[in-house]
């Protein structure tokens, strides 16, 4: 079993017995609720226009998981634009709405939601959107409408 592939080696097939019909008792004991570790995720700044966000987590190949949810944009009125203005205390650009990797034309931002509805800023192949934009965890991300910034 691999330490840090728990989803793989554990949960997964844990999910499989259970649809299989086994008990959920079967699997093990049970955890008392208080004795875990809640997780706090700071929450974006959400203005009109815009958002302050936080970079939540790094993927390995570059990838900047952002603390932002489509109600986020939303809410911002960012949700229409195909484009959005991205500033780092390091550098701007701008990313380009993505559904898959392959959207991206090589070296182009964008932006895609995760599977569990994170924003996250990538960059297309062999481009490194991290790297690009000298993004490090915790580090401060300001997403607005390039329309209103020309």
């Amino acid at each position: 079993m691999s330490p840090s592939f728990h989803a793989r080696d554990i949960l997964c097939p844990a999910a499989a017995y259970l649809a299989a019909g086994m008990e959920l008792e079967q699997l093990g004991p049970a955890v008392d609720p208080a004795t875990l570790t809640p997780l706090d995720l700071p929450e974006p700044l959400v203005e009109a226009g815009k958002i302050g966000c936080e970079v939540i987590d790094l993927k390995r190949f570059g990838n900047a998981q952002l603390n932002v949810r489509r109600a986020n944009l939303t809410e911002a009125a960012l949700d229409s634009p195909d484009q959005l203005e991205i500033r780092t205390l390091a550098a701007s650009t701008r990313a380009r709405r993505a559904k898959t990797y392959a959207d991206l034309l090589p070296d182009e931002y964008g932006l895609m939601f995760d599977p569990r509805g994170w924003l996250s800023l990538i960059r297309g192949n062999p481009g490194n959107a991290a790297a690009g934009l000298g993004l490090q965890m915790g580090d401060l991300v300001w997403l607005g409408d390039p329309r209103h910034h020309e």
